[in-house]
């Protein structure tokens, strides 16, 4: 729930396939009508994070999320010992992590934390580049959500791509 809590909402567009970064994406029919809201950029011009959540909730209130990071920082992927080190201080809390893929530019994996009254589950997509990095991110509270709706946002983060130009 903490993500959920970090970000305010400037602007609200409806969901159809697109490309954010160079990555290309559609969302799953279940997210076709969830709400686009950026995250303010203040003082940052490396990056940027862009939110969708259900039409009736909000970045306070959803029990699920899809957020895309965009960053300009060169980066190469990283292995699972360090991402698991990397999410748990950012968490500041021991997460359970899997990688389900790995290239040379781009991983997949889950992480979780918590039992049925305190529980955070996530599927990221991360793809690396000299230009910089994307993370495409689903997120849930809700274990039942995770349950039925795992296959569905996986499936979907490896269909994302580069687009090549």
């Amino acid at each position: 729930m903490r993500y959920l809590t970090l970000f305010a909402a400037l602007l609200i567009q409806p969901l159809f396939a697109e490309t954010i970064g160079n990555i290309q994406y559609e969302l799953p029919k279940s997210a076709e009508s969830w709400q686009r809201i950026k995250e303010p950029d203040a003082d940052d011009d490396n990056s940027a994070n862009f939110f969708y959540v259900p039409k009736e909730s909000s970045l306070d209130d959803a029990s699920e999320f899809f957020v895309i990071h965009v960053n300009n920082i060169a980066s190469v992927a990283i292995d699972e010992t360090r991402l698991k080190s990397e999410i748990e201080d950012v968490l500041e809390i021991e997460v359970n992590l899997t990688m389900l893929e790995q290239d040379p530019d781009s991983i997949l994996y889950e992480w979780s934390f918590g039992d049925s009254e305190s529980f955070m589950y996530s599927i990221t997509r991360a793809f690396f580049s000299k230009s910089g990095t994307v993370l495409l991110m689903y997120q849930t509270s809700d274990v039942k959500k995770m349950e039925s709706e795992k296959s569905t946002w996986i499936d979907m983060l490896k269909n994302a791509c580069p687009v090549v130009e």
